[in-house]
């Protein structure tokens, strides 16, 4: 076995009573001899390639983040540092492994830690905060950024890119999807937002969830989260699953988010998407939840970029105002048999990406040495940032606002749309009574023995349109159910459709009423 020399590793001698000075003179060493392991939240952690699911349950290998176990953690310390103990048999100190009770006690000092503080892993240059471009590889101290290039030589990117020069590398970005079968402009924006978003999400504080959705499979969905992925990362896209059960599915995105991966898509959505820990992803700058496998929790920065995909797929409850929405139609019923006159994306990706990647970041380097010109468009609450660099950097090239996709998808809602029907019905049926909900059921149920049918239990409904209504959000057996209706209208107090909204009238005997209100000139509601 080769052994160091004498005197290469520093000596730490272990004494009983002195593991608190043991551990803080091991992680001296430790910071000045090892550059490749970083504290990133409650871990520490060491980037390493490793498996990545991809789309189509394949796999891929990528570089990510892997937490330090104390076993690993022991054989770091033991290479950079000499560990003795007194060895009373022979009268002398001799050279041992570093006790695991070092390395254990060394990896529970969370908070405490000196390590480099890691906020992502990057493989390509992106766009920070201050409008610079982050593209020396390294570790850069202001943003806690690890730049590993992988070998590859990105092109530089000019330091005042004019309008026309912007334009032209935004047409040469997206060049490789002409054949897409996208909806409308606000559709393509969206892949356009993806892209720059992809190296500028250090940029901002949060971005929405970007979305891709298609009538049939085989539209190429999946492939346009993949060039995202290769442009940012150089593989195609970590991707997760959407199981019924939401526990499972937070467990099983934050591994990703633990990994480092810096986009995730929720692949193949099966019914409509409403995550509550998504849209916590989406919304806070640090994410915590369980490890996978094991009984404890961690924290980690939170520096992730989101999507999801499916067929006729759609954002649901608080993930409408958080997600954008581009839609594919390729007008036949076998798309993946088309013939596209153009090269596959995935490819051009992975072959022009470092060009590819100044491009994306000439585009957004443009907007910045134009001053950040301000753009109209309605505010996006808790996407402020990113709306004010990507969003602000379409509009300024005279692209589509992708944010106009939240509004079409918010109206195609099935929830929303039960909401304005009832809202509808209610204010045509009730005006402005207060009532209880049997009384509500009583009036939208009632009707005549219809005397066409001889069927005395068959009745020629007062208004039909309303109890349809009231079946789509409360029908138990074909019954409106006053249980059921109580509980939707509660869900739904304060929603406003228009200038009306549900709200809660005087208790009287006990039982709950309700009333809608309108909005008043004056801002109130009444």
């Amino acid at each position: 076995m080769v052994r160091p020399e004498r005197g290469i590793r520093p000596v730490i001698q272990l004494a009983g009573g002195e593991l608190p000075n043991i551990i803080d003179d091991a992680e001296q060493v430790l910071i000045a001899n090892d550059r490749g392991i970083f504290a990133f939240g409650d871990q520490v952690v060491r980037p390493a390639r490793r498996p990545i699911r991809i789309a189509d349950d394949k796999m891929t290998t990528g570089l990510r983040l892997v937490p330090i176990a104390p076993a690993h953690m022991a054989e770091r310390f033991t290479k950079h540092i000499d560990f003795q103990r007194f060895d009373k048999k022979i009268g002398k100190w001799v050279s041992v492994d570093c006790p695991r009770n070092v390395a254990v006690a060394y990896l529970e000092r969370i908070g405490l830690w000196r390590l480099r503080q890691l906020s992502a892993l990057t493989t390509c240059p992106l766009l920070l905060p201050d409008g610079r471009i982050l593209d020396k590889p390294g570790f850069d101290e202001a943003s806690g950024i690890l730049f590993d290039a992988q070998g590859i030589g990105f092109p530089s990117v000019a330091a005042s890119p004019t309008k026309a020069e912007a334009l032209q590398e935004l047409d040469f970005l997206m060049m490789p999807f002409r054949d897409f079968p996208f909806v409308d402009e606000a559709s393509k924006s969206v892949l356009r937002s993806l892209l720059l978003s992809s190296v500028s999400r250090f940029a901002f504080p949060f971005v929405p969830c970007h979305g891709f959705d298609a009538p049939a499979i085989g539209t190429g969905k999946s492939k346009l989260f993949d060039c995202a992925s290769i442009l940012l990362t150089g593989r195609e896209c970590a991707v997760v699953s959407q199981p019924g059960d939401e526990v499972e599915f937070e467990k099983k995105l934050f591994a990703i988010l633990l990994a480092g991966d810096q986009l995730v898509s929720i692949d193949n959505c099966s019914c409509a998407l409403d995550s509550p820990f998504m849209c916590m992803v989406l919304t806070q700058p640090l994410v915590q939840s369980r490890i996978l496998g094991f009984s404890k929790t961690a924290s980690i920065p939170n520096n992730a970029l989101l999507g999801a995909n499916g067929c006729n797929f759609s954002f649901a409850g608080d993930m409408l105002r958080r997600g954008l929405t581009g839609r594919l139609d390729a007008g036949v019923e076998k798309p993946w048999e088309r013939e596209f006159q153009t090269e596959d994306p995935v490819i051009v990706f992975r072959r022009d990406r470092a060009r590819l990647v100044t491009a994306a970041l000439t585009v957004l380097r443009g907007y910045v040495a134009a001053r950040r010109p301000r753009q109209a468009g309605v505010p996006l609450g808790g996407f402020e940032g990113w709306a004010r660099v990507v969003r602000d950097t379409l509009l300024w090239l005279g692209a589509a606002d992708p944010t106009l996709t939240i509004e079409a998808t918010r109206r195609a809602d099935p929830a929303r749309q039960s909401l304005e029907t009832v809202v509808t019905q209610w204010r045509e049926v009730l005006g402005d009574r207060t009532l209880t909900t049997r009384t509500v059921i009583e009036e939208a149920c009632g009707g005549n023995i219809d005397p066409t049918t001889g069927n005395p239990n068959r009745l020629a409904y007062w208004h039909p349109e309303f109890r349809n209504a009231l079946l789509d959000v409360a029908n138990d057996q074909g019954r409106v159910s006053a249980d059921r209706l109580g509980k939707w209208i509660r869900d739904n107090l304060h929603k406003v459709v228009g200038q009306y909204r549900l709200a809660a009238g005087t208790l009287r005997d006990g039982n709950a009423r309700w009333k809608l209100e309108q909005r008043q000139a004056d801002g109130t509601w009444r």
